[in-house]
Formats: C-alpha cells, sequence, structure tokens
C-alpha cells in the first residue's frame, strides 16, 4: 500500500490547497518513478517488481535526484 497525504480537507479541490497540491504532486512524481522502473527497461540496480502474492514492492526503492525522469 501507498499512503497519500492525510488529513482534514478544507477545501473543495486539492489544487486550491497549496499543502496538498505540493503532496499531491510529489505522490504523482512516486508513481512516476515506480512506474518507471516496473515496467521500463532500466539498469538492475534500479528495477522494481511487484509481488502481487505479499502485496508488496521489491528491489531498489531509494529515489536519488540523479534518477529524476
Amino acid at each position: 500500500m501507498i499512503a497519500g497525504y492525510g488529513g482534514v480537507k478544507t477545501t473543495r479541490t486539492y489544487q486550491e490547497d497549496p499543502r496538498l497540491y505540493e503532496a499531491v504532486r510529489r505522490m504523482q512524481h512516486v508513481d512516476r518513478q515506480l512506474y518507471h522502473r516496473i515496467v521500463e527497461d532500466v539498469d538492475d540496480r534500479l528495477r522494481i517488481m511487484v509481488d502481487y502474492h505479499e502485496q508488496r514492492f521489491l528491489g531498489n526503492l531509494v529515489f536519488e535526484p540523479e534518477d529524476l525522469i
């Protein structure tokens, strides 16, 4: 499970709340990184696999600035 940003929502949309908007942008970035490392042909040191039986990610889950896509 990947958890997002919790807390009380005081606006109708996340775009209206600067803190929530930034949290959503960060989660979108994590999503892109995970997708890239699971689906794309990346270096084995970066590859991530999904263990559906255990419901978890396996592999390199550390994202360095130079890994940004």
